[in-house]
């Protein structure tokens, strides 16, 4: 199941089995692990700012560094996992073969926690791909045309619930 919720972002659900996503967990815990014991290249794992303002990351293919807002410097190329899944991504219609990304970034939220609000870099090639595992997430998207008041003063945007298990495909 799809759909176009606003233009430039598609909604697919289900498009993990239960199986896969556990792998994908799994992987994410034992790099999260490694990276906290430095047994990942360069600036493969991004740990957690003490302020709250990001989580902890892993970074693959191209690295992106935060506080100068750059592309560039060592990572780990991305591991058989992630490219299995953008295959997969490709087979089922949601990226195009040309779409196929080389880099990922994978986000590791503790309960509660949640992207706050930013825009992405120009940098990453369109479209961005993200998929939400382990829980569903609202992810709030500017605009002028309402107002979300999750967040302290309010916010212009919309609010888009991703599901477990679900991709959305943001131009």
């Amino acid at each position: 199941i799809s759909g176009n919720l606003l233009q430039g972002l598609m909604l697919y659900h289900n498009v993990l089995q239960v199986q896969e996503e556990q792998a994908l967990i799994e992987f994410a815990m034992d790099q999260l692990a490694r990276g906290k014991r430095r047994e990942l290249a360069g600036t493969t794992f991004v740990p957690a700012q003490r302020n709250g303002k990001r989580c902890a990351q892993l970074q693959y293919g191209i690295a992106y560094n935060y506080a100068e807002q750059t592309v560039g410097g060592q990572v780990e190329p991305l591991p058989a996992i992630l490219l299995q899944l953008a295959e997969k991504l490709v087979a089922e219609g949601i990226i195009t073969p040309q779409q196929r990304p080389n880099t990922a970034v994978v986000a590791l939220y503790e309960d509660g926690e949640g992207l706050p609000p930013h825009v992405e870099t120009k940098d990453f090639a369109r479209p961005i791909c993200t998929l939400s595992l382990s829980n569903p997430v609202d992810m709030c998207f500017g605009d002028k045309a309402g107002r979300i008041d999750l967040h302290p003063g309010g916010m212009d945007g919309f609010l888009v619930n991703l599901p477990r298990r679900s991709a959305l495909v943001m131009q």
